[in-house]
């Protein structure tokens, strides 16, 4: 779990093969954004392990979260949508 201290976004990495990505609404409610859902709903045989935060100055900042299979994916942390997808192998 990481969080973006700009817009208070939260990145859940689930174990699933999904990430959730979560901002605060009245309360002490949340409630997902961006591709939560998308995510959620994909059908994958890696799971997600790990998520990070890549700090941009001024601009926006992105999560980063790391896949068994040896994936990368960035997402912006304002609306969280897919940016890049980085595939690493150790061959």
């Amino acid at each position: 779990m990481v969080a973006c201290p700009k817009n208070k976004t939260i990145a859940l990495a689930t174990g699933n093969g999904s990430t959730i990505f979560l901002q605060p609404k009245d309360g002490n409610e949340w409630h997902p954004v961006g591709d939560s859902v998308k995510e959620i709903m994909q059908k994958t045989d890696y799971t997600a392990m790990s998520a990070d935060i890549l700090f941009r100055g001024q601009q926006i900042n992105l999560f980063v979260i790391g896949y068994s299979n040896g994936m990368i994916r960035l997402y912006s942390s304002e609306n969280p949508k897919l940016v890049a997808e980085i595939q690493a192998h150790s061959r």
